[in-house]
């Protein structure tokens, strides 16, 4: 998305443009967890389906076909395109969901289970980040790759000491005692 964000407003701020009443990164959030939501109970109808090996084989070119056209495209369109390309990444990613493809099975692994679990650290920390690197005015071809780099250590980071936060049972007791009945 981001590629998409760049190419139509030739910068990466995108989800921060005002329309009137809130922020486009708002709409397009609002959106995409309807869409999510909406394509579950698809994802369980496809987990139900017994493929062949042709019909594994064929849903797996699909949806590998379909992430790669939606990256390698996205610079290269307009804005009508984009949501051709938006659709075809939904359909990949409802695929990939329904653990039904080749690809599934090797990436059914601990590292990838580590990169799901900082995934979501990293996308609380990309915007301070971004917003920090870009105070230093750097090229568009630095930035991009520092902002990378700098988002993934601070979300591992972050990650770790949640993780660690967690395993140590640390919390509130009083704000605990409002929750949890003690018995």
């Amino acid at each position: 998305m981001g590629g998409l964000y760049f190419h139509f407003f030739h910068n990466l701020n995108g989800p921060e443009i005002w329309v009137g009443f809130t922020y486009r990164g708002v709409i397009r959030a609002f959106f995409e967890i309807n869409i999510g939501a909406c394509l579950y109970p698809l994802v369980q109808k496809i987990k139900d389906l017994d493929f062949t090996k042709f019909g594994v084989i064929c849903i797996t070119f699909i949806e590998i076909l379909g992430f790669a056209i939606s990256v390698l495209a996205a610079h290269f369109i307009d804005k009508f395109y984009g949501y051709i390309l938006l659709l075809m990444l939904i359909s990949s990613v409802t695929l990939a969901f329904s653990e039904k493809t080749l690809d599934f099975k090797y990436l059914n692994n601990k590292f990838v289970y580590f990169l799901e679990k900082i995934s979501i650290p990293i996308y609380f920390i990309h915007i301070p980040v971004r917003d920090y690197i870009k105070t230093f005015n750097l090229s568009y071809y630095v930035n991009i790759p520092l902002i990378l780099v700098c988002s993934i250590i601070a979300g591992i980071i972050m990650y770790l000491v949640v993780d660690y936060l967690r395993k140590r049972d640390f919390y509130i007791p009083q704000i605990k005692k409002i929750f949890i009945k003690v018995s």
